[in-house]
Order: structure tokens, then C-alpha cells, then sequence
């Protein structure tokens, strides 16, 4: 059961979202399989579509593995970190993918609402917003907010495999982020902690 929560969750994160979304628009999506490069090569509302879908692929991959499969809290949070591989490597397109935040989020959503800790999700959230809102810089927010869940996730739950579970979300997306950030540091050193920018396509 433990290794089919894990699976499922691959198989909720492997779906294409970003590419079938751009499809339905009518364009063609190259490079990063994920909210922000949907917004930068199709447009503000599809970019918005797959942030929404992402999200729910990680609550998806949750909600199966605890209502259908009845796993164990550890192993809920292992099934949204399945979804979260699944997303950066899918199967489909050649075990490419995207970043894995929205889906990430939207798993740390469904379990903190089925254990009763809503504020875990609003801590999470209120760190990515805080952090971006001060140096209008969202990877930093997203790190920062990655950071403090192991955190968050012992304070809520007191459990090693929930604090195991948060440290591997962390680690798989760190694996996605960690070379676009050294090449952005090699390209423009302490620039790159300042304001990104994220211009929709123009239609």
C-alpha cells in the first residue's frame, strides 16, 4: 500500500497540464513544463489555468492516497511528494517537467486540511507572498517557504515520517531549481537574487 500511495501520486503529477492547456490554446509550449513559463509564452489566463490544475494534482495525489488507499499520514504526505516527481519528471514527455511548486502547494493544502492544520498552508502561502512581496523575487519566496516546512510540518504533527516526508518534498524540488540558479548566479551574480520579472505574452 505504501509503495502505491507513492505511485499514484506519480501518476496524478505526470499529467501535462502545462502542454495540454497550451494545446487547447492553440500554441506550442517549449522548454519548462509549468505555470510561469505558460504565462511567458502563452499568456497571463492559461498560465493561471495551469497554476490552478497543478494545485489540484497535488491535492489530488493526497486525497487518493489518504481516501482511497487509507495510507498512513507519513505516506499521504510521500504520495504528494510522488505527485511532485511525477510533475518535474514525467514520463510522457521524456521525464521532463516542470519545477514542482504548485503541485507541491497544492499537496501541502489537502494534508493540512485533512489533519486539521490549516495553518500550515497559510504559514507556507504567507512566507512565499511575504518573501516575494519584500524582494519581489518569487524563487527566493518559494526557498524560503521550503525551508521553514520541515518546520512547520513538526510543529503540526510531531511525526519523523511527516518531517521525512516534507524534508524529500524539499530535495526534489531543490534538484529542478538548483542548476537554473546557478547559471542565473553565473550569469548575473548578486543580480539574481534581486526582482525577477514575469512578463505575460502578449496576445
Amino acid at each position: 500500500m505504501p509503495l502505491l500511495a507513492l505511485l499514484s501520486g506519480y501518476l496524478w503529477g505526470s499529467i501535462p497540464t502545462a502542454r495540454l492547456v497550451a494545446r487547447l490554446s492553440g500554441q506550442r509550449l517549449a522548454g519548462n513544463v509549468g505555470a510561469l513559463n505558460t504565462i511567458r509564452s502563452v499568456g497571463l489566463g492559461a498560465g493561471i489555468a495551469v497554476a490552478l490544475l497543478d494545485v489540484a494534482k497535488g491535492a489530488a495525489a493526497v486525497l487518493t492516497a489518504r481516501y482511497a488507499l487509507d495510507a498512513s499520514a507519513g505516506w499521504v504526505l510521500f504520495a504528494g511528494v510522488g505527485c511532485v516527481i511525477g510533475h518535474n519528471w514525467m514520463v510522457w514527455l521524456g521525464f521532463k517537467g516542470g519545477k514542482g511548486m504548485a503541485a507541491a502547494a497544492g499537496a501541502v493544502l489537502a494534508a493540512s486540511l485533512i489533519y486539521g492544520y490549516g495553518w500550515v498552508f497559510v504559514a507556507f502561502v504567507g512566507i512565499i507572498l511575504a518573501v516575494w512581496r519584500l524582494g519581489r523575487n518569487l524563487v527566493l519566496g518559494n526557498a524560503a517557504a521550503l525551508l521553514c516546512l520541515p518546520g512547520l510540518a513538526w510543529l503540526a504533527s510531531h511525526s519523523t515520517a511527516v518531517v521525512l516526508a516534507a524534508l524529500c518534498l524539499d530535495a526534489v524540488i531543490a534538484l529542478k531549481y538548483a542548476p537554473d540558479a546557478i547559471a542565473d548566479f553565473k550569469r548575473r551574480g548578486f543580480g539574481a537574487l534581486g526582482p525577477d520579472e514575469i512578463k505575460p505574452k502578449r496576445s
